[in-house]
């Protein structure tokens, strides 16, 4: 999905619905950082209903931030594409989003101080 804009709490929550909804289930945990958009009640009602738990991220310098270990990730291989036009953008974006895989973002969360146990059910 691509917005044009900025991510405000009404684009967030017509995402939750029909993307996040159908990927959830009992004894996930969602961690949400400080994005004024996050702390939606939407996501909240869409977690409880699958039997997910929310949990948000405390403000903190970026180095304990496993927020910025994935940014880092997708902007690297954004700028390794290199990109230009938008027709070449979404495929670039694409391909970097698929570097987000539960083994990488489990290594996000410890160097930040986060004690992280893969649910694998």
């Amino acid at each position: 999905m691509r917005l044009e804009g900025a991510v405000d709490t009404e684009a967030f929550h017509a995402d939750v619905e029909p993307r996040l909804r159908p990927t959830l289930k009992r004894g996930d945990v969602l961690v949400l950082d400080n994005l004024s958009a996050h702390p939606a009640r939407r996501i909240a009602a869409v977690a409880a209903a699958s039997g997910a738990q929310v949990i948000g991220l405390a403000p903190s310098s970026p180095d304990f931030s496993p927020r910025e270990m994935r940014w880092s990730t997708i902007k690297t291989a954004m700028r390794a594409a290199k990109a230009g036009p938008r027709e070449a953008l979404e495929p670039a974006v694409k391909a970097a989003l698929e570097l987000l895989t539960q083994s990488a973002g489990l290594g996000w969360f410890t160097p930040c101080g986060y004690q992280v146990t893969p649910n694998c059910n």
